[in-house]
């Protein structure tokens, strides 16, 4: 988001790029957001509305530029390959604690929305209901692979390294049930995103992991 508080539920500044592309050549544009966990505008954005209008202005001519580059080649195979993953739930926030906060009214809303969200989280996790982590892989060079939660960008990182001689685009955000999946290591960094992480700080190495089952090469 490039600026708080309205009350407006919006696609924001990638939004507005993403629209006028669609106005420019009339055919549907898709977003995907990558793993934007831990990135965000930035010292582009001063979080005024004008803001707003510039940074999907840029957005925009990105978009643009990177389609006058794009070059076409046959599509010999498509795959599709899935993996089911149980992430644990993190200990350090039990549910009978979660659910005294939850059950709180003189609690803020918003903290007692997160409590309910982590709960939701720690019932998925020890029924064992998994998220889908998938990647679709068009020919041998092109590969588009699906992540959950708000991960943070090592991860993406971490995936195009896996095919060094090929093309890696990453989408996040695909199952919002983990909320943020920082690394092992952020725990005890501490910030925001740690707090507002519900699956367990070994969660990396079973992220890894499927990511390098995933991108595999055949």
């Amino acid at each position: 988001m490039s600026y708080y508080g309205d009350g407006m539920v919006t696609s924001d500044f990638v939004g507005t790029a993403r629209e006028q592309r669609t106005k420019d050549d009339g055919v549907p544009h898709v977003y995907f957001t990558g793993c934007g966990g831990n990135i965000a505008a930035g010292k582009y954005n001063d979080a005024s509305k004008e803001s707003r209008v510039r940074l999907g202005e840029n957005i925009h001519t990105a978009m643009v530029k990177s389609e006058q580059e794009m070059k076409r080649v046959p599509l010999t195979k498509i795959e599709w390959r899935a993996r089911p993953v149980v992430l644990k739930s993190n200990t350090e926030f039990p549910e009978e604690r979660m659910m005294k906060v939850i059950e709180n009214s003189a609690a803020a809303p918003s903290t007692r929305i997160s409590a309910a969200f982590r709960v939701g989280f720690i019932r998925q996790s020890a029924a064992g209901v998994p998220i889908q982590f998938t990647s679709l892989h068009l020919g041998d060079d092109v590969c588009l692979l699906h992540l959950p939660g708000e991960t943070f960008i090592e991860y993406q990182l971490f995936a195009q390294q896996q095919r060094p001689g090929g093309f890696v685009a990453t989408a996040s955000y695909g199952d919002g049930g983990p909320g943020y999946i920082p690394l092992e290591k952020s725990f005890a960094e501490g910030g925001y995103e740690p707090t507002q992480a519900f699956a367990a700080p070994e969660s990396e190495k079973v992220m890894r992991e499927t990511i390098v089952e995933l991108l595999r090469a055949k």
